[in-house]
């Protein structure tokens, strides 16, 4: 295992530029998500990572290696596509062995391999199924396996959950964490979903318009947002203006009660309210400024009703910085 490192690196297609000065260190053992919304860098950063496409100035190291000119197959790195890419002519064992197998190891080594890492993703039972007969989710542990299979020091990671369903998604999800805890392996994970990436991540790096504009903790990324956009962009968010100031509120932030019962309130009417099992949300229109609110209540507690007025207050606020 080994830090990954990207020293001012920047990427240019013609005019276009994909990556500006990226300064990120992914430390021995992290797991850091690149988030960002599409067209942000952060695919273009993972293929800089994995070798697929050249830097037009700054460095990429290993450990205390640089790899900026090194060919992908010898960058000792394990990645995992969106669409999983199996072999469809080999079987889930072969598929796994398959990189051990350019690697020249004797087959009986490397098919123990390749079974040890088919039960580390708890597919062992499917080793001589081939990728047709397998669902999406059994498809992305297999092909995580195959990637831990040759021992990389660096697991890079495409948006791997992104054609899966809900409940699926989940699954595998936080079966990526465990498995990359239990290996150890420098992970760089790339996604689009805030959710995803809250939960699964040592630290985030927010892109946007290939540039970082924050990188931290889940918790610090969501709770101290550093730039107008990371506090737009991760969570759901409202925009108000409080004593002529803009902030930004979440709807766990937003306290309702009912009209003229609460002091320093804002007066608001309650525009829809969306059943959510265990939770509802609350859309409001703030009846002073005519802005837009969302509140997250326990559905035990919720009896609003559409054109109801209420008292409105904030909990938190997060000045929109930049």
């Amino acid at each position: 295992m080994a830090r990954l490192t990207f020293n001012g690196v920047t990427k240019k297609y013609g005019a276009v530029t994909a990556l500006n000065h990226l300064h990120l260190e992914v430390s021995d053992g992290e797991l850091i998500t690149l988030l960002g919304p599409s067209g942000c860098g952060k695919t273009t950063a993972l293929r800089v990572a994995a070798g697929f496409e050249s830097v037009s100035t700054g460095t990429v190291t290993l450990g205390d290696t640089d790899i900026t000119s090194v060919a992908p197959q010898n960058r000792d790195m394990g990645m995992v596509f969106q669409s999983y890419s199996l072999f469809p002519h080999l079987s889930v064992l072969d598929n796994v062995a398959f990189g051990l197998q350019v690697r020249k190891q004797e087959k009986t080594s490397r098919e123990k391999r390749a079974n040890d890492m088919l039960d580390l993703v708890q597919v062992g039972q499917l080793a001589h199924r081939f990728p047709h007969q397998l669902s999406g989710g059994q498809q992305q542990r297999v092909a995580l396996a195959r990637a831990l299979a040759i021992a990389p020091q660096v697991l890079l990671l495409d948006e791997p959950l992104s054609a899966l369903d809900a409940r699926v998604r989940v699954e595998v999800r936080d079966e990526i964490r465990n498995l990359q805890r239990t290996t150890g392996t420098t992970t760089l994970f790339v996604t689009h979903d805030q959710e995803e990436a809250l939960a699964i991540s040592d630290r985030i790096c927010v892109m946007n318009e290939g540039e970082v504009h924050q990188v931290g903790t889940p918790r610090e990324i969501y709770m101290e947002p550093a730039t107008s956009f990371v506090a737009r962009f991760v969570g759901l968010s409202d925009e108000v203006t409080v004593n002529g100031k803009k902030y930004v509120v979440r709807p766990e932030d937003v306290h309702i009660a009912p009209a003229a019962s609460l002091a320093e309130a804002h007066l608001a009417t309650i525009t829809a309210v969306h059943f959510g099992g265990a939770t509802t949300m609350v859309e409001m229109a703030l009846q002073a400024t005519g802005g837009r609110v969302r509140s997250l209540v326990m559905e035990a507690n919720s009896s609003m009703t559409p054109g109801q007025q209420v008292d409105v207050a904030f909990t938190r606020l997060i000045p929109l910085s930049r």
